[in-house]
């Protein structure tokens, strides 16, 4: 499972990205969220962080 903004978009979350997630993953445990809103991306696309 991923999270998506749609940043620059219209309807977008942000700039209020961190308080929809708060109230939209707010029970889940923090490693949850972590997965959730990049680290599941990062690790299907490979992306191993700054070179």
């Amino acid at each position: 499972m991923m999270w998506s903004s749609e940043h620059p978009h219209n309807g977008n979350d942000w700039p209020s990205s961190p308080k929809v997630i708060g109230e939209a993953m707010g029970a889940l445990p923090a490693a949850e969220r972590m997965k959730i809103t990049g680290a599941n991306a990062a690790r299907i696309w490979r992306l191993d962080g700054p070179a």
